[in-house]
């Protein structure tokens, strides 16, 4: 729709009443039609019409209900945001298209987009944003599912470069972080492992005893499904800190130091 309202706009004419009956679709193209109302803005009589507002409805911009002739491209703006408002009304897109909508119908002439071609810039940076969330929504589906993608890692690294990865843990609630983390080379295994050694006291929260038990969990499961001594060694230390605190802690450190003596 924009973009063929652009098209129009850049040979001078403007629509003056475009709503969804004049949107057609046909073999999966968008067909902007009835152009009746139109004026091409290059030919200075085209402009003295008169003043009856001759289709008023919910997609009209307000000058036109006062005097017909004042509307132009601003005017043409604030219908396609009055659409794309409609359109999306009942999905997650009307949140993040918020920003463009509200300028494009905007009440006075002077706050709206004056060119299509900013509508356009606002409506791609809004759907990149859309699309990072949906890449995050599948990283976040694919680290609860225990997947390591490179996605995965990419993300995970970017986590532990910020020093964020413990407390992503807590907020996410990840007691299966072991699985995930046993899918990773032996040196980011030992990365993860020395950051969560370092940082899990702290992510837990104030007051937030339980979150012991998934970093002691998390260790716990670790130990049995490790064959890297270093790394269970280090598991070892988090989940034997964790036992001095929780007792559900303290039951799954007696059950590793009979298992693995060794750990000592």
């Amino acid at each position: 729709i924009i973009y063929g309202m652009k098209d129009a706009h850049n040979k001078g004419i403007i629509h003056r009443d475009l709503h969804l009956g004049n949107i057609l679709i046909k073999d999966h193209q968008v067909v902007l039609c009835d152009f009746g109302l139109s004026k091409d803005t290059m030919i200075k009589h085209s402009l003295l019409s008169s003043v009856t507002p001759k289709n008023s409805h919910y997609f009209i911009a307000p000058e036109g209900f006062k005097d017909f002739t004042l509307l132009d491209k601003t005017s043409d703006i604030y219908s396609i945001g009055k659409i794309i408002e409609y359109l999306t009304q009942n999905s997650s897109l009307n949140n993040s298209l918020s920003y463009v909508i509200n300028k494009a119908i905007s009440r006075e002439k002077k706050d709206r987009y004056q060119d299509l071609n900013e509508m356009l810039n606002d409506i791609a940076i809004a759907f990149n944003d859309i699309e990072e969330k949906e890449k995050i929504k599948t990283i976040e589906n694919d680290i609860k599912k225990s997947n390591l993608t490179p996605l995965v890692q990419e993300y995970v690294n970017s986590l532990l470069s910020n020093e964020q990865l413990a407390n992503y843990i807590v907020e996410k609630q990840l007691y299966s972080f072991w699985e995930l983390l046993l899918k990773f080379s032996t040196s980011i295994q030992e990365k993860i492992l020395i950051h969560i050694n370092n940082s899990y006291s702290n992510a837990t929260g104030y007051g937030q005893w339980h979150n012991y038990d998934l970093f002691a969990s998390i260790a716990y499961n670790y130990i049995q499904n490790s064959t890297e001594l270093k790394l269970q060694k280090i598991s070892f230390s988090i989940l034997e800190d964790c036992a001095n605190i929780r007792y559900n802690a303290y039951d799954l450190f007696e059950t590793i130091k009979l298992k693995y003596p060794y750990l000592k």
